[in-house]
């Protein structure tokens, strides 16, 4: 497409400014902590530490992926932090970069045409996510190319690769899993069942790398992780998802305390499963109005909303993984521009400077109002409504 490698070239060059020159120019460890985790437990690998999921080099910051990916990260721990951390954010830079390439391809099978300058205006509109996965050091870019490039190639009918790509994804994050459910509805088994054959197997080969005499001791302690580690998060002011909207606005039982109601566990716990269930109705019940050709795409969008929205422990940077969703909106914007407004509204309120503007600084001890008043969940909800109403598509003239 005319333009297209330029504009990728600028978003390169503006990424390597960002979030790549400062690193470069220090030679002391920086702020990727989550990156630290995976280049300490992969140094841990190699010193022939076979627990990793007990290694750390803080108790609050273990490595909690499945075992191929500390596999994955073993080649950045032949250098030191500093170098391995500048490879990683040049390899998320890149990863970045054919997540676009990977959006264009896919809605140019469903008659979409992407314009490169819609590239510039997702960044800009969902730049919080993407300086929060720079800053930490996290995944989630890489996660959002991998299951960009799954979805795509099960288009394709390349099923073999696609079940190895989405094992991938739900070994990295698991609720990427949800996408599964795609497949079940289409009635593709065979692809689902290549994915659980796959998963298995190279977790398992992996396991077995680590722990020759007992390979499941290695899921057992991965297991044990995920299932201890959830809890003490569900109030945490970073955690950005619906459950937490709801405990924070309809239970005493968050320490912030702006609370509109005083729901007992139960009834809130209840309402919650009542509002996902219905999420999921909606979702399910309006693809009778969906062209047929046009299904998968929208199933797609949805599945990544839900992905985020319903995972009880999600972070502003796990938020990046909903970009497709924001190129598809605004590819399709002409369409329902006034819905976008709400969108826009949120999406200011993410920035500390409009919260400055009507007047509020801090409360409650805290300057993230848009983390303590929870923008993050309610922009999703917007865009999954947004979303739908864009549906059936009106496909433009393409300009290759």
């Amino acid at each position: 497409m005319k333009y297209e490698k330029l504009t990728l070239t600028l978003i390169f060059i503006f990424l390597f400014f960002a979030f790549l020159l400062k690193p470069l120019l220090r030679s002391k460890d920086h702020f990727l902590i989550d990156f630290k985790v995976y280049h300490h437990t992969a140094t841990e690998i190699l010193k022939g530490n076979s627990n990793i999921y007990e290694t750390a080099y803080d108790p609050k910051m273990k490595f909690k992926y499945a075992p191929i990916w500390g596999i994955f990260f073993i080649p950045f721990a032949l250098f030191s932090f500093h170098t391995a951390s500048l490879i990683w954010l040049a390899f998320t830079s890149l990863i970045f970069i054919f997540t676009f390439y990977l959006c264009r391809r896919l809605f140019l099978r469903y008659e979409i045409a992407l314009h490169p300058l819609f590239y510039i205006l997702g960044i800009i509109f969902w730049y919080g996510p993407l300086r929060k996965v720079f800053g930490l050091g996290q995944v989630d870019i890489l996660l959002t190319c991998i299951l960009l490039a799954a979805f795509y190639v099960s288009q394709k009918k390349q099923n073999t690769l696609s079940a190895l790509l989405w094992a991938l994804c739900i070994s990295l994050k698991l609720p990427a899993a949800i996408f599964m459910l795609l497949y079940l509805w289409k009635k593709e088994f065979k692809l689902v069942f290549g994915v659980l054959l796959f998963g298995f197997g190279v977790n398992f080969l992996a396991a077995l790398s680590f722990n020759p005499s007992d390979p499941f001791e290695v899921f057992r302690h991965w297991f044990f992780l995920l299932g201890a580690s959830g809890q003490a998060l569900m109030i945490d002011l970073q955690n950005q998802s619906l459950l937490t909207l709801f405990i924070r606005y309809f239970s005493n039982q968050d320490p912030f305390h702006i609370h509109i109601l005083s729901l007992p566990r139960t009834l809130l716990l209840w309402m919650y499963a009542l509002v996902c269930f219905s999420l999921f109705g909606f979702c399910f019940l309006n693809l009778k109005k969906i062209p047929k050709n046009v299904q998968d795409l929208y199933l797609f969008n949805a599945l990544c909303i839900f992905m985020i929205l319903l995972n009880p422990n999600v972070w502003r940077a796990n938020y990046i993984a909903l970009m497709p969703v924001i190129l598809f909106v605004l590819s399709q914007i002409k369409q329902r521009f006034y819905l976008f407004w709400l969108l826009l509204l949120l999406n200011i309120f993410t920035h500390s400077g409009a919260w400055k503007i009507i007047g509020f600084e801090t409360l409650h001890g805290t300057k993230h109002l848009h983390l303590l008043f929870m923008i993050w969940p309610m922009e999703a909800l917007v865009l999954f409504f947004l979303m739908i109403r864009l549906f059936p598509i009106q496909r433009p003239k393409l300009s290759l």
